[in-house]
């Protein structure tokens, strides 16, 4: 009952923030896909590509020092603030489709 997704759904499903900085056990969020709005999966956090592929609505992503996130452009109509700095896996070609990013703090590889 307790580790089922349903009862973990119900119970976060007003989830409009998180943070997983360093968090090395979390490596998937999506359950929180229709609600999520602000996500940090800094500092070598265990989230990864496939861990916010399903999210549709965030708007600020933190993602520095995390080399396992690396496409970002499913996000393309709401994220308006990334921050991708130090190692991050993103490169332009993970942005190219981001409509209304505003402000953008990265560093590009290569």
């Amino acid at each position: 009952m307790y580790g089922s997704t349903n009862y973990w759904k119900k119970i976060f499903q007003k989830m409009k923030k998180l943070n997983c900085h360093k968090n090395r056990i979390i490596n998937d969020v999506n359950i929180f896909a229709d609600t999520l709005e602000e996500l940090s999966c800094s500092g070598k956090s265990s989230i990864n590509q496939y861990g916010i592929s399903k999210l549709k609505k965030i708007k600020y992503l933190n993602c520095d020092f995390n080399d396992k996130i690396y496409d970002v452009n499913h996000l393309c109509d709401t994220l308006i603030q990334l921050n991708c700095f130090g190692n991050s896996g993103i490169d332009q070609d993970g942005i190219s489709k981001l409509k209304y990013l505003h402000e953008t703090i990265m560093m590009v590889k290569g």
